[in-house]
């Protein structure tokens, strides 16, 4: 699709604004788009990089030389073997930086400003910074007075989770937009998935992707499996060899934790007759059973008990032992 912007899922009062600013003159020339990761602030960011860039008009013609470059380069970026981080691309006139190893270095800012020092002969150019919260403090400083004061027709976007991510030099420098969760009305545009796993992703593709995979699949089903031993009120199950052993792993522990916490979620909003609420909503005979041996106050601090678990695994605490200590103050 030549016109990128007819590819966007939902934003669409982010990018009215961005157009109609553009049009009256009074563009920002640095933004910082924030928000969860999967919902498409990468993908708005480079339709609307097409719309800058656009020989013709606002919106985008889609037909121009310089609206095919940047899609056909949109369509290589997307493949598996350009999406790759660290991958540092473009076209004449756009430029993208990705983190290496999670950090965004000088090397990779100095190729930022290599490219805007080059002769163009496009109206515009653009450069996008994808995790922009990467940027280590010598790759940030370098960028600053271009931030400041860009060469003429020069627009950046920078892209992070939040903007208490991102150093406040670089924050003071961008207006930030915000970026809210896709719905699940909108993600089925796009993919065919199951209600419950559209609902569990939370408005986001990345999370969805996660969900599907066949590990985590698993995991899933591992997380109900041991709530429902949890929930038998059997004293000592966690001394399964089944259940100590899929707590071993420390990645798995982290998943599977955060699964028990979801699951748990979804028996509470069950308990409450807020049956809408549930993510899971795939497993609700399931946690129906499962809410048979539980009253509201066990649920409400098994939800709460399993938010520590999550934490105290992020302060690499045994695993075992947290999913242990879990069962031992929470089982019915």
């Amino acid at each position: 699709m030549a016109q990128l912007l007819k590819g966007v899922l939902d934003h669409q009062d982010i990018i009215q604004r961005f157009l109609n600013s553009y049009k009256e003159g009074r563009l920002p020339h640095t933004f910082l788009f924030v928000g969860p990761a999967g919902v498409g602030r990468k993908t708005v960011a480079i339709a609307l990089a097409q719309n800058l860039l656009c020989e013709k008009s606002v919106p985008a013609c889609g037909l121009c030389g310089s609206c095919l470059r940047v899609s056909n380069w949109a369509s290589a970026l997307n493949s598996k073997k350009n999406s790759a981080t660290g991958h540092a691309t473009g076209t004449e006139s756009l430029w993208l930086i990705q983190p290496e190893k999670n950090q965004i270095r000088l090397d990779q800012a100095h190729q930022i400003l290599d490219f805007l020092s080059l002769r163009t002969l496009s109206k515009n150019r653009v450069v996008i910074i994808d995790g922009a919260e990467t940027l280590n403090p010598q790759a940030a400083n370098s960028l600053l007075k271009s931030l400041e004061e860009p060469p003429v027709g020069t627009y950046f976007f920078l892209i992070a989770p939040s903007a208490a991510h991102v150093l406040s030099t670089l924050k003071s420098r961008a207006q930030v937009v915000a970026f809210s969760p896709l719905q699940p009305s909108d993600m089925k545009k796009k993919v065919s998935a199951p209600e419950w796993a559209l609902r569990a992703s939370q408005g986001s593709f990345e999370r969805l992707s996660q969900l599907l995979e066949k590990d985590e699949l698993e995991i899933r089903q591992s997380a109900l499996a041991w709530l429902q031993d949890w929930a038998s009120g059997e004293g000592q199950g966690y001394l399964k060899s089944e259940n100590r052993e899929l707590v071993r792993d420390r990645s798995v522990a982290r998943s599977l934790a955060h699964h028990v916490s979801w699951l748990l979620r979804d028996a509470m909003y069950l308990k409450l007759g807020a049956s809408e609420k549930v993510l899971n909503s795939d497993q609700i005979p399931v946690l129906e059973k499962l809410n048979q041996s539980l009253s509201v106050d066990h649920l409400l601090r098994a939800c709460e008990k399993s938010l520590w678990i999550e934490q105290k695994l992020d302060q690499n605490q045994d695993s075992s032992l947290v999913f242990e200590q879990f069962w031992i103050e929470t089982r019915p």
